[in-house]
């Protein structure tokens, strides 16, 4: 069968194409660029604002170590005050061969100086799972190794009484003393990295707190100390590196507490650290304080009748002091840069005495002064000549010339004037004279409280502008 095709012609109305305009296919490019843009730019702020939280929250624990390891180092500091006697004895009763213990948290509970809150089946643990301990150990206050020898209950117990005998602790160094040695610590738990143990060290706000670094070392904050805690090896809470480590007492200071003093009551009180900031200060005087680096404090010299005469014992000799003023009961006015000793006897060198006054006005330049109304007594090497030394201009000074034989040139240098270079600030400062055959170089170093390096250690730095000074004090001695 054939095929027929019919062709039909169909009638479509044309329609010319859309165009899109460029100017809106540039704007919808724009608007994905924007929004690729702004999520990466709240993918970096969620970043940013979950590394504040991190760094806030690592903040917080710090300072939370920090806190916790204030207040059982004051508890425990209160407790060895007390009964640090007591403890003298329980060191002579031990039936090991070393005077040397451990102090667990709750005896300081049973004994009512910690809140019974404070521990849990006996122990407070810090947030690292860290728990304290009070080591106490026996030393001999005549013994100048570093560190000191621990003592055998045999030695400070010869009667075998199981009690100190009383030569040790009868106050006359002479025949010797037995102190105690006493540091907090932690054990077990997890160990605390530099950047973590060093600031919770300085949050204390305790100049005796201090962190273990270096296995056998503590330091404490900012360096400001250094002790070797070797002696505790043998111990079951030896602290290990990471651990923390609060000086209590040592031989020759005592107990290294916070107190000025107790009530009557028999209550103990907390009135500050002896070294903090402007303690009692208000009003103008604390305005003042608050923006230097002095260190306001008093030191006060108490005499004690050790050989029951009746009198208080006399002090033979007060040395290394670069300033003594005194409180005035009466209306004379003090005389600025005059030091008025008002005393019927004098005595500068050796037996001699000096009946009268003794008046030595201006500077004196001479190589040798002579009082003749002594005996010709040779006074050059009692006194100081001082200079003030710019730390940014000469920093050279000479000798003096010792004619006499027997002496030496000698100097002292004191920081008289200084400033943070970078307004951190300082913590320390030490002044330095490097011998240059006939002259002495002037240096002045300052500690500032910053540890850029994290090594436990303040950044030292080199005192070098026109507001650094240093007192130079030089003489034939």
């Amino acid at each position: 069968m054939g095929h027929i095709f019919v062709f039909v012609k169909l009638a479509v109305p044309f329609r010319a194409a859309r165009v899109v305009p460029l100017r809106n296919q540039a704007e919808r490019g724009a608007t994905l660029f924007e929004a690729a843009l702004a999520i990466a730019i709240l993918g970096s702020l969620l970043v940013f604002i979950n590394a504040m939280i991190m760094e806030e929250t690592t903040r917080q624990r710090d300072q939370s170590l920090g806190r916790d390891l204030q207040l059982m180092t004051k508890f425990a500091q209160q407790y060895l005050k007390s009964e640090y006697s007591d403890l003298q004895n329980q060191l002579a009763s031990l039936s090991t061969t070393d005077a040397i213990m451990e102090i667990s948290m709750q005896t300081l509970v049973d004994a009512g100086y910690l809140p019974a809150s404070f521990v849990q089946n006996g122990e407070h643990l810090n947030s690292a799972g860290q728990s304290f301990v009070i080591l106490v150990r026996a030393v001999s206050r005549l013994d100048s190794g570093n560190p000191q020898r621990t003592l055998t209950v045999a030695e400070i117990d010869v009667n075998n009484d199981d009690q100190v005998d009383t030569d040790l602790v009868d106050g006359e160094s002479a025949n010797d003393e037995l102190d105690i040695e006493s540091l907090l610590v932690t054990a077990s738990g997890n160990p605390l990295l530099p950047q973590h143990g060093n600031p919770a060290v300085v949050a204390t706000d305790l100049p005796t707190a201090g962190y273990v670094q270096t296995a056998g070392v503590a330091n404490g904050p900012f360096g400001n100390w250094s002790l070797d805690i070797s002696p505790y090896a043998a111990l079951d809470s030896y602290p290990k590196a990471g651990r923390f480590v609060s000086l209590l007492a040592l031989s020759g200071f005592g107990v290294l507490d916070f107190w000025h003093s107790e009530p009557n009551d028999g209550s103990h009180a907390f009135p500050g650290n002896l070294f903090e900031r402007c303690p009692g200060f208000s009003g103008r005087a604390l305005a003042e304080c608050m923006t230097n680096n002095d260190v306001y404090t008093d030191l006060r010299f108490r005499s004690i009748d050790t050989d029951d005469d009746g009198a208080d014992d006399l002090f033979p000799k007060i040395s290394g002091l670069l300033k003594i003023t005194c409180a005035h009961s009466s209306n004379e006015l003090a005389v600025a840069g005059t030091l008025v000793v008002d005393c019927d006897d004098v005595r500068l060198n050796g037996n001699a005495t000096i009946d009268g006054d003794l008046d030595v006005s201006g500077e004196v330049f001479a190589q040798r002064f002579i009082a003749s109304a002594i005996g010709d007594q040779d006074l050059t090497k009692g006194i100081y000549q001082g200079q003030i030394i710019a730390m940014d201009g000469r920093r050279e000074i000479n000798k003096p010339d010792c004619q006499d034989g027997d002496s030496e040139a000698m100097i002292l240098i004191a920081p008289v004037a200084f400033s943070s270079p970078d307004g951190s600030p300082i913590v320390g400062l030490k002044g330095f004279a490097e011998d240059n055959t006939d002259k002495w170089k002037i240096t002045l170093q300052a500690a500032l409280d910053r540890d850029s390096n994290v090594d436990g250690q303040a950044d030292v730095v080199e005192l070098v502008s026109s507001d650094d000074y240093a007192l130079a004090l030089t003489k034939c001695g």
